[in-house]
């Protein structure tokens, strides 16, 4: 899936921004922050793209898993990420603004969805985007995300996901909205049991990836 992202949010700043996407480093002049970054599975693919990188995680221990990983890593780029154990908002009340916000599986998981939509586009230049990734309320995300993964498979740790706290992409597309951030794009993300491997998607019963534009 962390693949399936990165793809995403790199063709979609190319085309923004009017960069070479196939470019070894097509990121490089961009400030980007991942918030809610956990061990660095996002923050270390967009620094090895030429990004100036920014993991924040409110977890201590995330910060010090991400850390440990960049420090065996051989990449320079990795190296010179800045990982801080911090909220999105006490970031923000720094003042320190980036060209680019990515949250991804992290909005499900907050008592205030749409505080922490207000304080991603806070966190963003005016211009720049806010890239975001969760599961929509259906029945399906249901079945696999609860049924399947934690209580058949024991994929993930029972009670990871509350169904109740999944968000529609209009739900979401309407709180970014409300916080200045205008919805460009929305691609649904489908797992292929066959092959192991991810794809971006029109259906969006699952999961789903969008980015906005902060509004000028």
């Amino acid at each position: 899936m962390s693949e399936t992202r990165v793809r995403f949010v790199r063709n979609s700043l190319a085309r923004h921004y009017g960069l070479n996407a196939s470019a070894e480093k097509p990121l490089s002049g961009l400030r980007v922050v991942d918030v809610g970054c956990g061990g660095g599975l996002l923050t270390e693919p967009l620094a090895k793209l030429g990004a100036s990188v920014v993991g924040i995680d409110a977890s201590p221990a995330n910060i010090a898993t991400a850390k440990a990983h960049a420090a065996s890593s051989s990449d320079e780029a990795v190296g010179n990420i800045e990982y801080l154990a911090t909220t999105a908002e006490d970031l923000m009340a720094t003042g320190r603004r980036f060209d680019v916000v990515c949250s991804f599986e992290v909005v499900e998981h907050v008592a205030h969805p749409k505080s922490f939509a207000a304080s991603c586009s806070g966190l963003t230049e005016v211009g720049g985007l806010v890239f975001m990734s969760t599961m929509n309320r259906t029945h399906a995300a249901y079945a696999i995300a609860i049924f399947a993964a934690e209580r058949a498979l024991k994929m993930v740790p029972e009670g990871t996901h509350e169904w109740e706290k999944f968000i529609s992409p209009t739900e979401l597309q309407q709180m970014l909205r409300e916080s200045g951030v205008w919805v460009e794009d929305v691609a649904g993300m489908v797992y292929n049991p066959l092959t192991g491997t991810w794809s971006l998607s029109p259906i969006t019963l699952v999961n789903y990836v969008l980015y906005g534009v902060k509004n000028r």
